[in-house]
């Protein structure tokens, strides 16, 4: 299997080029895929790098609008780009590997296995980790470089990057010939380092991702690293160096050429590394704690999310499978009041909170306030707005399995591992939902619904096609018209006593339960709608049109008898263009609207 080389950058185009120019020359092609990641650079460089980089059918372009954190960036490549691969490099795009690395460091992972020594990476040695003479200072470096630098910036093309390498080992006969130098004589060689540089280093994924994920609060990239040393060696997992392989890192040369500051950059992250080292030690005591409470008392949770009942719904699966197994727990959700009668009848939950948040627009501090808010008072914060709102927009996980990784996450981190899965939650009507339904208009015809709204216009049926199948069901049916705003239809080819138009404020949310709970099937596109029914088991005819199905159904008790309606064939899906205005994908013809009455699919 190819090791994947996660390389990532920001605006240095020409250092990255050459990073990429050194990888190809000297690694072989069966052995890596590249990985680039643009961390929030002009469109004008990222454009160029990922022409560069997709040069080579195998490998990976990505990129991030803005930036982002170096452990925020090597967490999402593990999750999306990693698979099974036994290790990984992560690699900054100003080092420059030479003949024979990768192998060498291969060759060192496997040696230590061999001895089965645990190890928690295999690092290079380089101009500034290197055991013995002669070593390359900073100093000599800088001074070459010195002649490219105009204004306080690196402005270096390729060629003159390519000058101060070979001016820097020229009394060494040039980088090839140093470093070659190095492999003969110390070929397989391998020692326990004090830690793993960061910037060219070989990693085992079972290791990084028993640790558990990087941290996210460096700016600057290396210092995720030393938490990562941290937590390993507490396992007994200690760093190695490969003596017989060597790299080249401009580092400290790079930043102090970009107008940074190294030293003051390096001691302000060393200061932050210590502080974040002992909240580790605090949330291991507290993690002590939390067991023996968790194991002889009452734990309580709670779910936070505002809005969505969908999304609210769909977090539930992952809180019933942990109460089916953990019974002595008190779960509290805080949702937007609209939705408190909803919410009061799934069984999984024993108490509902009003949160409400219009008009908060959400940054990453009013939600840090909103889990200081609760952390005091919950064994256990479950806190979805920041899940899905700020921190999970790349992923298209279905929410059940978001929701359920998270509350994983969460559980993991207070030390606590429960072997659960997620489940289709109970839900039992409530006194005023029963009175509700007991009260609805009665009829000698079979019941159906239809929901033809969702969250946005790529989510909603037109209306020709909604109206053309209420003028078809209500032949012979009572169909009850729902949705949030109020639906009108052309009554002059209906039968107005088969309508019960319940758009708009005639019906509540919670009066969805009731409602869809008495109709043999209903019509619904993406929203919440079809996740009630899946959880009552009412089979649905539902409309998907900008998204996969295969990524949103599959969870509920009747998916095995829905009926999806979705347009794979168009150019233009699967889309999230909130702002589109064709909407051809919600769209259907006559004859195909009679198919679809009668439960057929459509090719």
């Amino acid at each position: 299997m190819k090791i994947p080389i996660i390389l990532v950058f920001e605006n240095q185009r020409e250092w990255t080029k050459v990073c990429i120019r050194f990888i190809r020359k000297n690694t072989p092609r069966d052995l890596y895929q590249l990985i680039v990641i643009d961390n929030g650079s002009v469109s004008h460089i990222s454009k160029e790098i990922q022409k560069k980089t997709e040069e080579e059918p195998d490998d990976v372009f990505m990129s991030f609008d803005v930036p982002v954190t170096m452990g925020y960036v090597y967490n999402f490549a593990i999750e999306k780009y990693i698979g099974d691969s036994k290790y990984f490099v992560t690699l900054h795009n100003d080092t420059l590997v030479t003949e024979g690395w990768l192998e060498e460091m291969l060759r060192c992972a496997r040696n230590l296995e061999e001895r089965g020594e645990v190890f928690s990476g295999v690092s290079p040695r380089t101009n500034y980790a290197y055991i013995g003479s002669p070593v390359m200072h900073d100093e000599e470096v800088r001074d070459v470089f010195i002649k490219y630098k105009t204004n306080n910036k690196i402005n270096c093309s390729e060629e003159e990057i390519l000058n101060v390498i070979s001016e820097t080992y020229s009394e060494y006969g040039g980088l090839e010939k140093f470093s070659k130098t190095i492999m003969d004589n110390n070929l397989e060689k391998f020692s326990i380092s004090g830690e793993l540089n960061g910037f060219c280093t070989l990693l085992p994924t079972e290791i990084v991702k028993e640790i558990g994920s990087f941290e996210d609060c460096f700016v600057q990239a290396g210092p995720e690293f030393k938490i990562y040393d941290h937590l390993t060696k507490k396992k007994a997992y200690f760093p190695s160096l490969s003596l017989g392989t060597y790299v080249h890192h401009n580092g400290n040369t790079t930043n102090d050429g970009f107008g940074r500051n190294f030293r003051e950059n390096f001691e302000d992250c060393d200061f932050t590394v210590r502080e974040k080292i002992k909240e580790i030690e605090e949330k291991e005591k507290d993690k002590i704690k939390f067991n023996i409470k968790f194991l002889k008392e009452k734990t309580n949770l709670i779910l936070i999310r505002d809005k969505g009942f969908g999304d609210i719904i769909m977090s539930l699966f992952a809180v019933q499978g942990l109460k089916d197994k953990i019974p002595n727990m008190d779960v509290v959700c805080a949702i937007d009041p609209e939705f408190l009668g909803l919410i009061r009848g799934f069984m999984c939950v024993d108490s509902v909170i009003p949160f409400d948040s219009k008009g908060m627009s959400y940054t990453k501090s009013n939600i840090r306030d909103i889990d200081l808010d609760y952390i005091e008072k919950f064994d256990i914060v479950l806190n979805l707005i920041k899940r899905f709102e700020m921190f999970n927009r790349e992923s298209r996980e279905h929410r059940i399995i978001q929701s359920f990784n998270y509350l994983k996450e969460v559980l993991k981190e207070k030390g606590i591992c429960v072997d659960f899965k997620p489940t289709v939650p109970k839900y039992e009507l409530t006194s005023r939902q029963i009175e509700y339904k007991n009260n609805l208009p009665a009829s000698d015809l079979p019941r159906i619904g239809i929901l033809p709204q969702g969250s946005c216009a790529i989510r909603s049926l037109k209306r020709d096609v909604f109206q053309k199948i209420i003028e078809i069901e209500s032949k012979n049916k009572q169909v009850i018209i729902l949705g949030q705003e109020n639906i009108h239809i052309n009554l002059e080819n209906i039968d107005e006593k088969n309508i019960l138009n319940l758009s708009g404020e005639k019906a509540k949310v919670d009066d969805l339960v009731p409602i869809i709970g008495s109709c043999e099937y209903i019509y619904t596109t993406d929203s919440g709608g079809f996740h009630i029914a899946g959880i009552l088991g009412v089979p649905c005819r539902a409309f998907f049109g900008t998204f996969d199905p295969s990524e949103r159904d599959g969870y509920y008790s009747s998916s095995d008898q829905n009926t999806i309606y979705y347009k794979k064939e168009l150019d233009c899906v699967p889309c999230n263009d909130v702002g589109c205005s064709l909407i051809p994908c919600m769209d259907y013809a006559d004859e195909d609207i009679e198919k679809i009455v009668s439960g057929m699919p459509l090719k």
